[in-house]
């Protein structure tokens, strides 16, 4: 609980997910590389759960008993010679999105149906669909498949 709350209040500080960062920012009278690693061990050790997470995010924004559009997106980048590609399935608050899902696509380019059908099955396994008003979404989304997989309220796309 020391380190999580020590990453917490190094995380605010910092205003940065970046380990250095946090760890320079971390209270301690440690070495700021000692503080790194205890944050590496922390994060190796205690896995995520990330339905939990999700729970989290929706009682924090007070999503459990309102209605709420949902919005899938993907996000592609390099990094050196790997290729990040991730699949995010939102919550629209305020103008943004707040990452509820996400899923690691390992590969280039577009998602297919058999991946977008899981994470959105993921989330109405927790969830349900009834306070889904749509499902914003890009053109790359199309595909009748998993529009119609989950019966969705509406799918909208730009």
């Amino acid at each position: 609980m020391d380190c999580f709350c020590g990453m917490l209040i190094g995380l605010i500080k910092a205003r940065s997910i970046n380990l250095t960062k946090i760890a320079n920012a971390f209270p301690s009278q440690a070495e700021s590389e000692s503080r790194y690693r205890r944050m590496q061990r922390f994060i190796h050790d205690y896995p995520i759960n990330f339905d939990t997470v999700a729970w989290f995010m929706m009682k924090l924004f007070s999503f459990l008993n309102e209605r709420f559009y949902l919005t899938l997106d993907r996000t592609n980048w390099q990094w050196g010679e790997m290729n990040i590609n991730i699949l995010v399935l939102a919550l629209v608050y305020k103008g943004a999105a707040i990452p509820i899902y996400w899923l690691v696509l390992n590969k280039k380019g577009n998602s297919n149906s058999r991946e977008r059908i899981a994470l959105m099955k993921r989330f109405i396994q927790q969830f349900g669909k009834d306070n889904i008003i749509a499902v914003l979404a890009d053109r790359e989304f199309i595909g009748e498949t998993w529009f119609k997989s989950h019966h969705y309220p509406q799918l909208e796309s730009d």
